[in-house]
């Protein structure tokens, strides 16, 4: 109920509360009540659980590339990871190499993606428990890696991290980096082995930053 004392107003009449702020009379809106739905309670969770799983891995991969974190990157990660549990590819019991969302993710919102930067495929294979190989094709720094005007050097940074989505929690990471110049001399395959805990329908990361020296 108002209470009307000379030209002061006080309290609220119908949908609209009457106050006093820095001497002088004020009006505003009671606030709207929202019932949450069944939709918006979901999404509540989901993004809850996307946060959860996007902790875990930063704390592995983001060391491991030597990227800062930052609000940017928390963000687009936790936003990547919940519009793939939203995709419902989470309950595949199958193992899959699609994981929507997160595949193509890049840390980076400028200077091309990895495919752009590195034109040759990596093949990424899982042989045995609680082991991952990445295989590098023989290549020629030069013809292969786009590189920025003057660069004489790349450092080349590997992290691999594995998480359990039901319950939220990272399971382990591995890394690993090397150096090269940046000429024409050939630099041959080589299979790289990463040693991480994986489990029955755990996802597994696999993550690359280039560093160019100039």
């Amino acid at each position: 109920m108002a209470a009307h004392s000379g030209v002061i107003l006080s309290g609220r009449i119908a949908n609209l509360i009457y106050y006093q702020r820095n001497g002088k009379n004020c009006t505003c809106s009671m606030p709207r009540k929202f019932k949450q739905t069944k939709a918006t309670k979901a999404s509540v969770s989901v993004f809850g659980q996307a946060s959860g799983i996007g902790a875990g891995l930063r704390a592995y991969l983001l060391p491991a590339l030597q990227l800062e974190p930052n609000n940017k990157i928390q963000t687009s990660l936790t936003t990547a990871i919940s519009q793939w549990l939203r995709s419902g590819r989470k309950g595949e019991t199958e193992s899959s190499k699609d994981l929507p969302y997160l595949q193509d993710f890049q840390f980076n919102e400028e200077g091309g993606t990895m495919d752009q930067r590195w034109r040759q495929s990596w093949p990424v294979s899982h042989p045995a428990n609680d082991l991952l190989e990445l295989y590098i094709p023989a290549f020629e720094p030069r013809k292969i890696i786009t590189a920025p005007a003057d660069t004489v050097s790349i450092m080349v940074c590997i992290a691999v991290a594995s998480s359990d989505p039901e319950n939220e929690m990272a399971l382990g990471g591995d890394s690993h980096q090397f150096k090269m110049d940046y000429d024409y001399k050939k630099t041959e395959a080589q299979t790289i082995s990463f040693h991480l805990p994986t489990q029955k329908k755990s996802i597994l990361i696999t993550a690359v930053s280039l560093k160019y020296m100039v």
